[in-house]
């Protein structure tokens, strides 16, 4: 099916704290500057700031990639399997890279495997 469309942005003419505008949220502007320059992203499920917003972006950049989104270990963060779905209403057909970041001493083998275990689930 066709890519799923940006929705409107939130900025503009006003209604920020004290009339300033309200500035686009982050995902918007990564996916402006990627569409102007000509290149494509790999979004990273874990860097939105709510589920509200990582439906929004992913739905747009999945439309703007090469194939690969990175699933982070911090499932409280984020619901993978909401992200899943988003990837599959949107008929994405790539990768899905596991980034852990156990460097705090961690077992990092026990981090990859947790997310593994919920992207086998989910997909």
């Amino acid at each position: 099916g066709a890519p799923a469309a940006a929705p409107a942005r939130r900025g503009g003419g006003g209604g920020g704290q004290g009339g300033a505008p309200v500035p686009p949220a982050t995902w918007q502007t990564v996916v402006d500057v990627v569409k102007s320059a000509g290149i494509m992203v790999t979004p990273n499920i874990g860097n939105f700031p709510n589920e509200a917003e990582r439906a929004a972006g992913l739905k747009a950049m999945y439309a703007l990639m090469p194939g690969t989104t990175h699933c982070t270990s911090d499932q409280a963060k984020y619901n993978l399997a909401n992200a899943i779905k988003i990837s599959k209403d949107v008929g994405y057909k790539g990768l899905y890279s596991i980034e852990t970041g156990a460097n705090n001493g961690a077992d990092p083998y026990a981090a990859t495997r947790a997310i593994l275990d919920e992207l086998l689930k989910d997909i």
